[in-house]
């Protein structure tokens, strides 16, 4: 896929995931619409090495959005008023993010921000299940981001909890179980951290099981 002039790989990559999860060919540049109607993306410097994300669509409210940034790729929702608006962990060298709505793909870059970026434990899966990372015994998350909307079994969401410098990493993930059918409801996941990345699988037993939790324990790895 060609990349637009002046576009980073991290963003280039952005737009093929993008284009892979919404099926469609390459994309061009957005188009500006008319009558105060245009999409806009833009990303802002946070508190505690955070960036804050917002996605502008005023004509376009309750529409699906599909945000690249680094390894997170989301699905979410406009609002009535046609915005999305995330805060998203500063990921080391990558300085871009890319959204896209509807026939238009979006760029924004990061400004300069000071300081290391923060270290981070994260999930991101498809479909409806939910999923909740766990921290050990008086463990305490200096942010927990829970985020995306479920559009189907292609939507992708994510929780991710933000990190002290001292703070313990997550130790498990529990996975809500109700409302799935008689059969077995694969479940797969991506375990991202600010160090490294895997994945994870479960088959849960639709019949077995008619609520509750599942806790899977995570691999001593799933630390920063």
């Amino acid at each position: 896929m060609p990349r637009p002039a002046g576009l980073t790989a991290q963003a280039a990559g952005a737009v093929v995931a993008l284009a892979l999860l919404a099926g469609i060919g390459a994309p061009g540049a957005a188009q500006a619409q008319g009558n105060g109607c245009a999409r806009e993306l833009r990303l802002a410097a946070a508190s505690d090495g955070l960036v804050d994300l917002r996605v502008s669509a005023p004509c376009e409210p309750y529409a699906r959005v599909d945000i690249a940034y680094g390894p997170f790729v989301l699905t979410e929702e406009t609002s009535h008023e046609g915005h999305v608006d995330l805060r998203l962990p500063r990921i080391a060298a990558v300085p871009e993010a890319a959204a896209q709505i509807g026939d238009a793909v979006l760029f924004a870059a990061l400004p300069a921000m000071p300081g290391p970026a923060p270290g981070y434990v994260a999930l991101i899966w498809s479909g409806d299940a939910d999923l909740n990372l766990g921290l050990p015994q008086g463990g305490r998350a200096a942010h927990r981001l829970s985020l995306g909307f479920p559009f189907g079994d292609q939507a992708r969401r994510a929780e991710i909890v933000v990190l002290d410098s001292d703070a313990p990493a997550p130790v498990f993930a529990d996975i809500s179980i109700g409302g799935h059918p008689c059969a077995d409801a694969p479940i797969r996941a991506a375990l991202l951290t600010s160090a490294d990345r895997g994945r994870l699988a479960l088959t849960l037993p639709g019949c077995a099981l008619s609520e509750g939790v599942v806790r899977l324990p995570l691999p001593s790895t799933a630390a920063p």
